[in-house]
């Protein structure tokens, strides 16, 4: 024929792709957005007018900022945390109040050097955000993501965080490798 000439085995490569469709994207991603929320569970703080989140305290998958306030300078700090609130609030407690603890966040090194310094100061705590944390599905860390953009678009002269942090590996993806599966 005329044709086999122009379109032959040598002339034409065909290539198969397994893609997802379109139809499907559009189900996923519609399912994912009405896919209700649980809702966090209650504060159950003993003295409600200390709460630091203004009754928020358990919730999850969240992107936080410290706000630090003391008398000459004002400082922030990003954080994240998948699980309660109120345990990574707790967490960041001991590590501002005991010194073998003081390395492990920034906020922690600050709060430190001003207590050392016999510096007043506050802190305020406020979500800044609400992601999903790693999926297996998607391969994607929707908080570390959220988390990263928030220290980025953060002021650098009063923003506590470290731009390295942006290079850290998601720690949320731990829980799907295969050393931790449970046999």
């Amino acid at each position: 024929s005329r044709l086999h000439r122009i379109f032959n085995s040598n002339t034409l490569k065909v290539s198969y792709s397994c893609t997802r469709s379109m139809a499907s994207l559009i189900k996923g991603h519609n399912t994912a957005l009405l896919k209700t929320r649980p809702q966090d569970a209650p504060c159950n703080c003993r003295a409600k007018n200390s709460c630091p989140l203004n009754g928020k305290c358990r919730a999850t998958d969240v992107v936080y900022q410290a706000t630090v306030s003391a008398a000459d300078s004002t400082k922030t700090y990003i954080g994240m945390t998948a699980t309660e609130f109120k345990t990574r609030f707790a967490n960041h407690k001991t590590s501002m109040r005991y010194d073998r603890y003081a390395s492990s966040t920034e906020l922690a090194k600050y709060a430190q050097e001003l207590r050392r310094t016999d510096v007043d100061f506050s802190i305020k705590w406020e979500i800044k955000e609400r992601a999903r944390s790693y999926s297996s599905t998607s391969k994607r860390c929707n908080l570390c993501t959220a988390e990263a953009f928030h220290i980025l678009s953060a002021k650098k002269t009063t923003s506590l965080n470290k731009r390295s942090e942006m290079v850290a590996r998601c720690p949320h993806q731990w829980k799907f490798s295969l050393a931790n599966a449970v046999t």
